[in-house]
């Protein structure tokens, strides 16, 4: 059994990755961070590319925990479920001082077009966050407080790509101006009365 805990160890290249991205994160920056030996990485991960698969499982995961806690609320309208999501996201970012960005965002950015795997696990998990994220916003119109004229699947997957892109200008920008902007053009195209 080793004494090296595969959580922590993902938890490490999670964050270096998403400061880093991929190319800027070399297994020996993990093993450093970790204080750990080589040895005991291959003990848990076959290759950087392993790391990296196992990262966006947990990753999507996490993320995937936190938006169905807030559709799990009923003190908030679905709307404000909504507004919630992204909202707690710039928080968070800029609670990072901006130097973290999405992990898949990332990845996708500097390895999704030449890693067909970690593409599709990246596809997969942005999927599963849209789909549940759509079931949100289709309470929403069912109970008449979310535009019906746009399918809750298309509005979903605008927004989580509209927000991506604003997450990418964040990082060079080192400011929370384009996640403003996502916030004040986008989240009000979902009203009923716009």
């Amino acid at each position: 059994m080793s004494k090296y805990n595969r959580e922590a160890i993902i938890d490490k290249g999670i964050e270096l990755m998403r400061k880093n991205g991929y190319h800027g994160t070399g297994v020996q920056h993990v093993l450093k961070a970790c204080g750990i030996p080589k040895g005991s990485f291959y003990n848990f991960f076959e290759s950087k590319q392993d790391f990296a698969l196992q990262a966006i499982e947990k990753y999507g995961d996490d993320n995937l925990r936190m938006i169905r806690a807030l559709n799990d609320r009923l003190d908030v309208s679905a709307l404000q479920k909504v507004e919630l999501f992204f909202g707690d996201l710039e928080k968070f970012y800029r609670s990072k001082k901006f130097e973290l960005t999405c992990l898949m965002s990332i990845l996708s950015l500097e390895v999704g077009s030449e890693d067909p795997l970690i593409a599709s696990k990246i596809k997969s998990k942005f999927d599963d966050l849209k789909k549940i994220l759509a079931t949100i916003i289709k309470t929403g119109q069912e109970s008449e407080e979310i535009r019906t004229d746009w399918q809750a699947a298309n509005m979903s997957d605008f927004l989580i790509n509209s927000f991506n892109g604003a997450l990418i200008t964040m990082k060079y920008e080192k400011s929370s101006r384009a996640i403003r902007q996502f916030k004040s053009m986008c989240l009000p195209l979902l009203r009923l009365d716009t």
